[in-house]
């Protein structure tokens, strides 16, 4: 059985905790670090009798000592909740999954060929559409109260990175609590200041490429440049064949797009643009910063 996709905006702590049903180990997958950490907080406050382990903790001889034999000061119904998931070795997956007491997997980024064998949940990482949605998330986590024009504010000036996001959101709510009279300034977040998809997705599906090179020229690091890249080259291929569009019900304004831009480009040109998206991509894995020089070259041919 290999993990059941969920998307962000169907993320529901009581969800994920029911899913577990009878099952006598389960898997929890999570796109982020701290959203994984933020479920084992509350994981823990729901299910207070649940053995915690760290996963560095976990090898041939802890299961052995722990398999068949109950603990001092638990019932026979006790039940291991173990963290790092995704540093588990195969051959220990392969043993707790003959655990005769139920285990929950708690993990990050996991390997889902690892836990092919295993039941579980995987949350995705959200798209940068559902921005407002995760903005709603991350705010009432920290806290944070923001006025309607310092959430555009912010909008406009950041990506839509959820770690980043979850960061800039952790030090505002910290500026918050520790001043009262503390006024949000979105020149505190300076170095966090990214593109924006929303801005190059217009540009590139208006066709206005002089405008779409001026504004990638302003990245600043190779790995923002990288995560530009992975999406236009998915993007390049919807607006090359847009048909899976046909059976949907109702396009949204985004889907309609795309079917705009459909007509304003050739084949020919999305080819060639997104070969030029698989060099800037592969350069900027290999950290080469010659990738910021090909965006100059390739503004003088689009």
């Amino acid at each position: 059985m290999s993990f059941e996709k969920i998307g962000f905006n169907q993320y529901s702590f009581q969800k994920f905790y029911e899913s577990r049903s009878d099952n006598s180990i389960f898997v929890y997958d999570f796109f982020s670090s701290y959203i994984e950490s933020r479920f084992l907080k509350e994981l823990k406050l729901k299910s207070p009798n649940l053995i915690t382990v760290s996963h560095d903790h976990i090898n041939e001889d802890w299961i052995s000592d722990n398999n068949g034999q109950q603990s001092l000061f638990c019932t026979s119904d006790e039940e291991y909740l173990i963290s790092g998931a995704q540093n588990l070795k195969k051959d220990l997956l392969v043993a707790l999954s003959c655990f005769d007491k139920k285990v929950i997997l708690v993990g990050h980024k996991c390997d889902a060929r690892k836990f092919s064998s295993m039941p579980g949940l995987s949350l995705q990482q959200p798209k940068f559409w559902d921005y407002k949605a995760t903005v709603e998330f991350i705010s009432k986590v920290h806290e944070v109260k923001l006025s309607f024009k310092e959430l555009a504010e912010l909008e406009v000036h950041l990506d839509k990175d959820f770690d980043e996001l979850w960061r800039i959101f952790t030090k505002i709510g910290q500026l918050q609590k520790s001043d009262e009279k503390y006024r949000f300034n979105i020149q505190d977040f300076k170095d966090s200041i990214r593109l924006d998809n929303f801005d190059l997705l217009d540009y590139f599906n208006n066709k206005s490429m002089m405008k779409f090179f001026n504004r990638l020229r302003k990245v600043k690091k190779l790995s923002e440049l990288e995560t530009v890249c992975h999406f236009f080259i998915q993007h390049t291929l919807k607006v090359m064949d847009p048909s899976f569009l046909k059976s949907k019900k109702s396009l949204s304004k985004f889907d309609k797009e795309i079917m705009a831009a459909n007509k304003k480009w050739s084949i020919n040109e999305l080819n060639a643009f997104n070969d030029l998206l698989y060099r800037l991509l592969k350069l900027s894995r290999m950290g080469k910063k010659e990738a910021l020089n090909e965006i100059m070259r390739a503004s003088l041919k689009f």
